[in-house]
């Protein structure tokens, strides 16, 4: 039986299926290994098998920028999240890109 999130979460949201590199590059970020997790999302994001999950791009795109930030790398860090955004509006995906504007906000602070 689905949980009351997979109901009424965005469509988009519902069928996002991280990849376990994605996956993994949270989960370093979370650690304070930014560098790890930078390394990890690149890798997921050169894969070609991967390239088919837009809303896995594009939260990895979110991981990439924050990592950066972490690292005091801002030009970086802005170029992913705006990569981050401009995939999201490309590919209709109203939620993510939501989301991308909440950690550009946040970094602009």
């Amino acid at each position: 039986m689905p949980s009351d999130l997979a109901t009424k979460a965005p469509a988009e949201l519902r069928r996002e299926v991280l990849s376990l590199r994605a996956q993994l590059a949270e989960a370093l970020e979370e650690a304070g290994r930014p560098a790890a997790a930078i390394q990890m999302v690149q890798a997921d994001l050169q894969d070609p098998s991967s390239s088919f999950n837009q809303p896995s791009r594009v939260r990895c795109g979110r991981v990439l920028g924050r990592c950066h930030a972490a690292l005091g790398q801002r030009e970086l860090s802005s170029a992913a999240l705006e990569a981050a955004l401009e995939q999201a509006r490309a590919h209709r995906l109203r939620w993510s890109e939501s989301l991308v504007a909440r950690e550009m906000g946040l970094q602009q602070q």
